[in-house]
């Protein structure tokens, strides 16, 4: 049972089950700060080695310049280099998690058969 609502029942979906503005809202800004996350993520794996390092250097002595998502982002970054948890993390988003490989999907199986109807009655004499 969701939502009060029997299983088996359709939910119908109208002007009165729809998310107040307040929580519209809040649903748009987590999206848009996951979104920020990622893309400094992204920034940070362009970099050369050399770049992150001196980021790391610039991060310790200079730490009113940086905010707590880019400090997230980096940690994140440096321990994605030691944790393969992380770095399967990092590729299933980028990429999508892989497709499980069914035997029944490795199997090749014609889609459609065709047939050739042959005419023998000219063949035979009669």
């Amino acid at each position: 049972m969701q939502n009060g609502v029997k299983n088996g029942k359709a939910t119908q979906f109208s002007s009165k089950q729809q998310p107040s503005p307040d929580q519209k809202s809040k649903g748009w800004e987590r999206k848009r700060q996951s979104q920020i996350f990622m893309d400094r993520i992204t920034d940070y794996m362009g970099m050369t080695i050399s770049e992150f390092e001196e980021v790391k250097e610039n991060m310790e002595h200079h730490k009113d310049q940086f905010t707590i998502n880019d400090k997230l982002a980096f940690t994140y970054i440096s321990k994605m280099s030691s944790s393969s948890k992380l770095l399967i993390d990092w590729v299933d988003r980028l990429l999508g998690k892989p497709k499980p490989e069914n035997e029944q999907e490795m199997q090749i199986t014609p889609d459609k058969f065709i047939l050739e109807i042959i005419d023998k009655t000219d063949d035979v004499e009669s």
